[in-house]
Formats: structure tokens, C-alpha cells, sequence
């Protein structure tokens, strides 16, 4: 677990300068739940998503293929 409490996200993004298509990025929940996910397409790929919402059990990042991953909260 990276954070184990309740807290609120505001966006996320996902830097994947070295990815190849097929390269994933997942974060769960502590009990598993897919909280955000994506597939990269190709190299060079960036994906950013404002959520604007409450992670209620905390998160994991159990796939980081390639790249860097930000979680922006309030």
C-alpha cells in the first residue's frame, strides 16, 4: 500500500515516456478495486484525468510498466 486512509483526488496523470503500446498503469484500492486504469498506445504517451473524487480505502500502484505516475490530492 502506498497510502493506507481516506483521501480526496484531484487528477492523476501518467507519464510513459518509455512505454510501448500494450504497457499498463493500475492503481486499487486496499481491497483490490480498480480505482483508474490505462493502456498505453504507443511510446511517448501521456494520459491525465481530473477525478475530483474520494478514494475511501486508501491506494496501490500494483502496475507501473513504464514511466512516472502523479496523484494530485486535496
Amino acid at each position: 500500500m502506498i497510502y493506507n486512509n481516506p483521501l480526496i483526488v484531484k487528477s492523476i496523470r501518467w507519464d510513459a515516456e518509455s512505454a510501448v503500446a500494450g504497457n499498463n498503469a493500475v492503481v486499487q484500492d486496499s481491497n483490490g478495486k480498480v480505482l483508474w486504469s490505462s493502456t498505453a498506445s504507443g511510446a511517448n504517451y501521456t494520459e491525465e484525468a481530473i477525478l475530483e473524487t474520494m478514494w475511501s480505502n486508501g491506494f496501490k500502484v500494483p502496475t507501473l510498466d513504464a514511466g512516472i505516475l502523479y496523484i494530485t490530492v486535496w
